[in-house]
């Protein structure tokens, strides 16, 4: 039997880029394969004149596009994305990026294939410029299957990643207290503190990602709500944000070259750090 595979896609007053999202989802070679994928879209409070342009984007797909009558964040989005259909594996995708073929293969596949791997995150080249190499990330290095690479993190990063719902289950979901900010670095936290699994981010295949497409439009705003969430983390979690990013360090990690079950890897850094 096939994966029953949810990809979930929040948006928030981007009609024009949760198009090109989902042209792009469409285009790739992942949906032509007999996978059982299921594409959502929920509107998290959008204006009633873009509200109603994303009900004629994802009615043109014969896509579902639930709605929040006001703005819940994040987190609260994630979670009634991910329990909102039966599924196996739940991708989340932020509405400003354009995948690439076999984006999800690669992502069923790390999950199929390392148990001890908790949460996959997909690489991406940054801003207008999709094919700019140098906008890569240059921490993401070390050999894995398909061609690709694997390294051990922190979190992946919030605008493209996949996980098995029993793992969610697991956890208890995302933690509706984040509003914005800090929402995907607890959940992976949680990963690595209840289940004893690490995360991961993929160099390939890349995806872009036109970054802060939507924080960026008020600046003011959104440091406040950066703030907020760092507090509660840094409550919650009782270490600074500054701490744990320093721990994973890319100049911290060495080179890896074992086998992934022999890796330095975040979770031993944060059981490293526990047990100080």
């Amino acid at each position: 039997m096939p994966h029953k595979v949810l990809v979930g896609i929040p948006t928030l007053n981007n009609p024009d880029l949760l198009k090109s999202c989902l042209d792009s989802i469409y285009s790739t070679h992942d949906m032509y394969k007999g996978r059982d994928i299921r594409v959502i879209a929920l509107d998290d409070g959008s204006t009633s004149e873009n509200l109603e342009k994303n009900k004629i984007i994802c009615a043109a797909k014969s896509i579902d596009l639930l709605m929040h009558k006001n703005r819940y964040g994040v987190a609260r989005s994630w979670n009634n994305l991910s329990i909102h259909v039966d599924s196996d594996i739940v991708i989340l995708l932020n509405d400003d990026v354009e995948v690439t073929h076999n984006w999800i293969d690669v992502i069923i596949y790390t999950l199929d294939n390392n148990p001890e791997i908790g949460v996959v995150g997909l690489n991406a080249y940054e801003g207008e410029n999709s094919a700019n190499k140098y906008a890569v990330p240059t921490y993401v290095e070390s050999k894995i299957m398909l061609g690709g690479n694997l390294h051990p993190i922190l979190s992946a990063r919030g605008f493209a990643f996949g996980f098995r719902k029993t793992d969610y289950d697991s956890v208890g979901g995302f933690d509706n207290r984040y509003f914005y900010f800090f929402e995907e670095i607890d959940f992976n936290l949680l990963f690595i503190e209840k289940l004893k699994k690490r995360n991961c981010i993929l160099s390939h295949p890349i995806i872009r990602h036109i970054h802060g497409a939507t924080c960026f439009k008020d600046i003011n705003y959104h440091s406040n709500v950066f703030s907020e969430s760092k507090v509660k983390f840094e409550e919650k979690w009782n270490v600074k944000w500054e701490e744990l990013r320093n721990l994973f360090n890319k100049d911290k990690i060495p080179v890896l070259e074992k086998p992934l079950n022999e890796w330095n890897s975040n979770f031993n850094i944060w059981e490293d750090r526990r047990k100080k």
